[in-house]
């Protein structure tokens, strides 16, 4: 007698291109505390001096324990963009976005940053078709 193998409805479903699940919060360590901060909470993330923070929109900055490469795959493409090597913003965090050139553009956040944050020339295409979408 055969045996049907039992139906995998995972493997149906990522076939069928089901919306992928994107990390909802960050648990961050502060001292010897933990500090749990929902993705709404979240303006950016951004590297500086080689470490990666998270920055709210309460003004604070974390340090967080991934790169901007692990987080830009934990993140929804639907909300946040890499922007250049130091920055990955959130859509509804962009307050102006300016021409310094023909090869750059720079981007105000709100709450600001003290960091000025510049799209690169080959991003600029891809960050004006997503704000468009």
């Amino acid at each position: 007698t055969s045996v049907t193998p039992a139906f995998d409805y995972k493997v149906l479903t990522n076939l069928l291109g089901a919306k992928k699940e994107y990390q909802k919060h960050y648990l961050l360590q502060i001292g010897q505390k933990l500090k749990s901060i929902e993705v709404a909470d979240v303006v950016c993330f951004y590297v500086k001096e080689k470490t990666t923070y998270l920055y709210t929109n309460d003004k604070r900055s974390y340090p967080i324990d991934l790169s901007l490469s692990q987080l830009e795959a934990k993140t929804d493409p639907e909300q946040f963009f890499r922007v250049n090597r130091q920055f990955l913003i959130t859509r509804k965090s962009i307050e102006e976005i300016s021409y310094l050139s023909s090869t750059r553009l720079k981007v105000a956040i709100n709450p600001a940053l003290d960091i000025e944050i510049y799209v690169t020339i080959d991003k600029i295409g891809r960050f004006k078709k997503w704000l468009n979408q």
